[in-house]
């Protein structure tokens, strides 16, 4: 079975990152041992691959943002915006996503089309960690000692060393999603919008929050029938929204899970300091035993790979809702 080498590390989490030159794409082979270029072949001693699907590292909420969690029996919690005096349009501010809105209007359109979405992703970008395995025997059969490459330094070989190998792992891997989402109007301004955060993640519970821009305000409200219960503490100005509309039509998040590999190549050289000689070049984690070797070059070394789009489907529906309440912190 062939494969190409995906590295385990820490990714919402991307399009195809392109691999110039046959060279430098690193495939095993299962059905082969390692060989080395002496002829050995390492049966007891197998090449270190670091193999698995990349985990990206688990988000944080990180400050000035916070996590902010709705109490028990409350919905939310939200970045709400409402119309001024002047009923000019409103907008969720930047970094936030609209979630529902509201409107004057008293009679839903049953037939209201869905919002229109699309979600793809970047080029990946990321980059690799690659450590040489330094063997005393001719067949990297032995403990190795290890060290962790860095592109262009020519290093001396470890004292005794008569084979290598390189291992390697994903250190960081990401597309970036492109989305877009497209809600058809339904005629009218809306007199209320609730947003949420575009990166909620990072919170063992509720959602991580940004800063609110001026005329935004953190709001939750009655999840289900409203029982007439006080607002909660933290939220404990009460709005009133007069019956209309509730447009949550919309998509859901676009993420793009990277499934990345490294690519790199290094070099044996005869000499010290990598220069004076054609060396021996590989782009593989095989066992290798030239002889003569002084030192070694790490050429290249870089992430390929794509990412997979995920999400960006539509959601929500319009109906009519009766007056209801807002709670929000003061």
């Amino acid at each position: 079975m062939r494969r190409l080498l995906i590295a385990v590390t820490l990714g919402s989490v991307c399009a195809c990152g392109l691999i110039s030159g046959a060279s430098d794409l690193v495939v095993v082979d299962d059905a082969q041992d390692a060989t080395s270029d002496t002829g050995a072949t390492a049966e007891a001693g197998p090449v270190d691959i670091d193999s698995g699907t990349f985990e990206p590292p688990p988000p944080s909420c990180n400050a000035p943002s916070r996590c902010v969690t709705a109490p028990s029996g409350w919905e939310g919690p939200f970045a709400v915006v409402l119309s001024d005096a002047q009923g000019r349009g409103i907008q969720c501010p930047p970094t936030f996503a609209r979630s529902w809105e509201r409107s004057g209007a008293t009679t839903a359109d049953a037939s209201a089309p869905r919002a229109s979405c699309t979600c793809a992703c970047g080029a990946l970008t990321g980059a690799c960690a690659i450590t040489m395995n330094e063997h005393d025997d001719s067949a990297c059969m032995d403990a190795p000692s290890k060290r962790v490459l860095g592109v262009g330094a020519c290093v001396p070989r470890a004292s005794g060393a008569d084979s290598w190998h390189a291992t390697t792992a994903v250190t960081s891997a990401a597309c970036a999603p492109d989305a877009s989402v497209t809600v058809p109007p339904l005629g009218g301004d809306a007199s209320t919008v609730g947003c949420v955060p575009t990166a909620p993640e990072g919170c063992a519970a509720g959602a991580c929050f940004p800063p609110l821009t001026d005329g935004a305000r953190l709001c939750v409200r009655p999840a289900g029938i409203d029982d007439g219960a006080s607002c909660p503490v933290d939220f404990s100005d009460e709005v009133k929204l007069a019956s209309g509309l509730e447009d949550s039509r919309g998509c859901t998040v676009c993420t793009c899970p990277a499934s990345p590999s490294c690519s790199f190549t290094y070099e044996l050289h005869g000499k010290a300091n990598c220069l004076g000689e054609v060396p021996s070049s590989f782009s593989d984690t095989n066992c290798h035993a030239p002889s003569g070797i002084d030192a070694i070059k790490l050429t290249a070394s870089r992430a390929t790979g794509s990412c997979t789009p995920t999400g960006g489907t539509p959601t929500g529906t319009v109906k009519t809702i009766g007056d209801s309440r807002l709670c929000c912190a003061r």
